[in-house]
């Protein structure tokens, strides 16, 4: 081979091929959603499956009031408040849990909330929600509907101030 033909054959492997798919920054960005009660976010791609209730997300707010810890399910579920040493237990009637990533704890301890900390546990057919709080707090619950058919569980805890201002 002369020297002629390498370069040909060299130019030839290295020129640019066409492709087929875009490039990554000629791709469109992903939706960017925001999950909370009474917005239209969703993790959710498609309608909801039918079936057992499935979690697809746990949020926390920090309110004015206090804070908020919420759920968003496929469908409608039954709630228990209970409380717990050091904070309350929410536990999830006949629900599980959507994918691996809605079970990750969430560490709130450097918000200015009784919250400190929400952990998530598939328990047999129920979920319980062990949230940890600073000092015992007024939980509320409500129930909303959400986007696409889904639900939220809505957990608004008063700040401790708060429940002592209102009480004199």
């Amino acid at each position: 081979m002369t020297f002629a033909a390498i370069a040909a054959w060299l130019a030839a492997e290295q020129a640019p091929v066409a492709r087929s798919v875009p490039a990554a920054t000629e791709r469109a960005a992903p939706p960017v959603f925001s999950v909370v009660p009474g917005g239209n976010g969703s993790p959710l791609g498609n309608a909801p499956r039918r079936g057992t209730p499935q979690l697809v997300w746990t949020g926390f707010q920090v309110t004015d009031g206090g804070s908020r810890v919420f759920v968003q399910t496929t469908a409608e579920v039954e709630l228990k408040v209970e409380a717990a040493k050091g904070g309350v237990t929410v536990t999830l009637h006949n629900c599980r849990v959507h994918m691996r990533n809605n079970s990750r704890m969430l560490d709130t301890r450097f918000f200015a909330s009784p919250v400190e900390r929400i952990a998530v546990h598939q328990r047999r057919r129920d979920i319980e929600l062990d949230i940890a709080l600073r000092a015992p707090a007024q939980s509320t619950p409500r129930q909303e509907a959400g986007p696409g058919g889904t639900h939220f569980w809505v957990i608004d805890f008063a700040a401790p101030d708060k429940v002592a201002a209102e009480g004199s």
